[in-house]
């Protein structure tokens, strides 16, 4: 959107959208009408938006690598939440420490 249509500018600004349109807006966006609906990322795009995840002892030896985040929450049975709480800390969870990077 152009800067002179943002804000005050903007013909909708401040006025109240009705049930109808809002209910019309997030139907379009469903299924098949979604942009996204049924694409599969590619290998490349998926190999450049996972995070490889290290799992070392207390005593800083490797316990396993997990190619991304998501193999590790299923394994692990961990919440993402949890692993990344850990990782920002460097805290040890359960004699285990995490760290995670970008490939």
């Amino acid at each position: 959107m152009s800067k002179s249509k943002t804000g005050s500018l903007n013909p909708m600004y401040k006025k109240p959208k009705s049930k109808e349109f809002i209910e019309h807006m997030l139907k379009d966006k469903k299924g098949t009408n979604n942009p996204k609906y049924e694409k599969k990322k590619s290998k490349e795009t998926l190999a450049k938006i996972s995070k490889e995840l290290y799992v070392y002892d207390t005593n800083n030896k490797l316990i396993i690598k997990y190619i991304s985040m998501s193999e590790a929450i299923k394994e692990l049975k961990i919440a993402h939440g949890t692993i990344l709480k850990y990782i920002d800390t460097d805290i040890v969870y359960k004699n285990k420490l995490f760290y995670s990077y970008q490939k």
